[in-house]
């Protein structure tokens, strides 16, 4: 393959692998009754305690917008809850949310675990450096 169409082909694996991670992780986070998006915000919660909507959003890297259906759904749910704090509402979680990230992060492991077996423990710390590499601030 040609140098100019390598960054083509790169970033076609990498769409391609990660549609195929994210449809496996959501046939499995389903059976909990929960989205990719709904997961990913139940862990930053157990690991920061309170966010502000805001903080949720630069973690998730997505706009505000996109995650304030998500959480309203969430706070029907009773996963999470909002309190008001002068101007800034803090989101935590609930009992139930706790209990439903502490359950479903064990089974996703698992599935995760499966989805990286082919690759050698050497290959997938590679896999881990290459891409924390292109993660940096300087590669946004």
């Amino acid at each position: 393959m040609t140098k100019k169409l390598m960054g083509v082909r790169i970033q076609s694996l990498l769409s391609s692998i990660h549609k195929k991670n994210l449809d496996g992780s959501q046939r499995i986070l389903a059976l909990g009754g929960v989205t990719n998006t709904q997961f990913d915000i139940l862990t930053q919660l157990y690991e920061h305690e309170s966010l502000t909507q805001t903080e949720i959003a630069e973690l998730l890297r997505v706009t505000k917008g996109n995650i304030t259906q998500v959480l309203k759904i969430m706070e029907r749910e009773e996963l999470i809850e909002r309190r008001q704090d002068w101007k800034t509402k803090h989101i935590t979680l609930t009992e139930k949310g706790k209990l439903l990230c502490l359950s479903s992060t064990p089974i996703l492991q698992n599935y995760q675990d499966s989805f990286y077996q082919p690759l050698t423990d050497d290959e997938q710390e590679q896999l881990v450096a290459l891409l924390a590499k292109l993660n940096t601030e300087e590669t946004k």
